[in-house]
């Protein structure tokens, strides 16, 4: 990051800040724009080394524990789930999974 990418930044919160009111009044689409944009941000502010660091330990545990959780059919059975919620001890009966793996298994799906 250097000195050259401040008003980038800058203008990236600004504009972050202008579509999260489009996100709080629930218009069509408006959920979208804030994320990219904040995709964005994120890629300007960090090192390098850090990118490295993020793509090589963070997002491969990510997508494995997003194949395992596909495997056990756990986003059919929260879909068909007709409750407003299930505990993580009923969807691991529902999977035949060990109580223990499903809740790990949803913090890192959903961080």
């Amino acid at each position: 990051m250097s000195d050259s990418s401040s008003p980038e930044i800058m203008r990236l919160v600004e504009d972050i800040g202008r579509e999260g009111q489009s996100y709080g009044q629930q218009e069509p689409g408006a959920r979208e724009k804030p994320l990219s944009l904040a995709y964005k941000l994120a890629a300007a502010v960090e090192f390098p080394s850090e990118a490295i660091q993020r793509i090589g330990w963070a997002e491969p545990a990510r997508f494995a524990s997003t194949k395992i959780a596909v495997d056990l059919r756990l986003f059919e059975t929260l879909k068909d789930t007709k409750e407003a919620g299930i505990t993580s001890a009923d969807l691991a009966k529902a999977a035949e999974a060990n109580p223990m793996l499903i809740g790990k298994l949803q913090v890192r799906v959903t961080t």
